[in-house]
């Protein structure tokens, strides 16, 4: 669905609201928006490989080293590739910043570490020991997405959910529902169909992780045999 369709969909959802002269096409598409970015925390659907240029005796990297740090919500794995060993380098085990030594260490890395979070503008990533080469890091993560929908215009970058076409419903009941709630202390309905909307809701969230389970159940069954 397009942006504009999705649009559509929760008019037609809050149909109930159209009498408040505040319910704008502008809160609309910031609960639309605010409805991905949710569908993607909870099903973790958007994952990225994040390569960062390893800076020689560099002690940690942010955003400003590689953009889309800046969306990473959970670091699922990290590699070091080293062009003088392989093109696939090897995975850096996770430690906890406080587990690893105040005297900073220098060579091949074989642990990774994070602090601070995107949500407070902090993150920042970094391996033990310190990278003493030009190198890639690679950071693969589950991530919020990198843009908004925006744009109105169909085929305009911004015009469309990153979220695949078979669960884009979802996103029109969950601003439905954060719409009515915001409606909820005029009328005791408001208040109820903010409920069942959010209540539908998490039923195709949970649909969409059981399903992602059992794919992966069976992927594995396949890696298992052969």
């Amino acid at each position: 669905m397009t942006f504009l369709e999705l649009q559509a969909d929760t008019i037609d959802l809050c149909q109930e609201l159209n009498a408040f002269s505040d319910l704008s096409p502008g809160k609309i598409k910031h609960y639309l928006n605010r409805a991905q970015k949710d569908f993607v925390r909870q099903t973790k659907c958007l994952q990225a490989d994040i390569d960062i240029t390893a800076v020689v005796n560099q002690v940690s990297y942010t955003s400003a080293d590689a953009a889309n740090l800046a969306y990473v919500y959970h670091v699922i794995n990290v590699r070091y590739i080293s062009p003088s060993i392989t093109e696939q380098g090897h995975k850096l085990v996770y430690k906890e910043e406080s587990q690893l030594p105040e005297v900073y260490q220098y060579g091949v890395p074989h642990a990774y570490w994070v602090s601070g979070n995107n949500s407070q503008g902090s993150f920042k990533i970094g391996t033990f020991p310190i990278a003493a080469e030009l190198a890639t890091i690679r950071v693969k993560a589950f991530i919020f997405p990198t843009a908004e929908m925006t744009s109105d215009v169909v085929g305009a970058v911004g015009s469309t959910s990153v979220i695949k076409d078979a669960w884009q419903d979802a996103l029109p009941i969950w601003a439905a529902s954060k719409l009515f709630g915001l409606y909820g202390h005029k009328s005791q309905e408001f208040f109820r169909r903010s409920r069942e909307l959010k209540q539908e809701y998490q039923f195709l969230v949970d649909d969409y992780n059981a399903r992602a389970v059992q794919q992966t159940d069976e992927f594995t069954q396949v890696e298992d045999i052969y």
